[in-house]
């Protein structure tokens, strides 16, 4: 079933599509996408919302970074968010395999 042709019946039934749905949808096209092409399969598609534009965020940012790649096996920091608000910090790492074999 292609994204639009879901789309479309979707709206059929219910008047409008739900973001969720629409996500969902484009998320399985990529990974099908990727498996016809590169014989890969992904077991996950992640979206992040990023709030970098502010100059507090920046700053905090480049400290976790700082604190992150201090340690050898990681490789990669992504999906940082800030809520200053709740004072909560979100974000991925990347651990190199290597690392986990130990």
């Amino acid at each position: 079933m292609g994204f639009v042709g879901a789309r479309r019946r979707y709206e059929k039934r219910r008047g409008v599509l739900p973001a969720a749905v629409l996500l969902d949808q484009m998320i399985r096209n990529i990974q099908m996408l990727v498996y016809s092409k590169h014989d890969v399969i992904l077991t996950a598609i992640g979206v992040y919302s990023v709030n970098t534009k502010d100059e507090e965020v920046i700053q905090t940012k480049r400290k976790v970074e700082e604190i992150v790649f201090s340690h050898e096996h990681v490789r990669q920091m992504h999906g940082f968010y800030l809520k200053k608000d709740e004072k909560k910090i979100r974000f991925d790492i990347v651990i190199s395999k290597m690392y986990c074999m130990i």
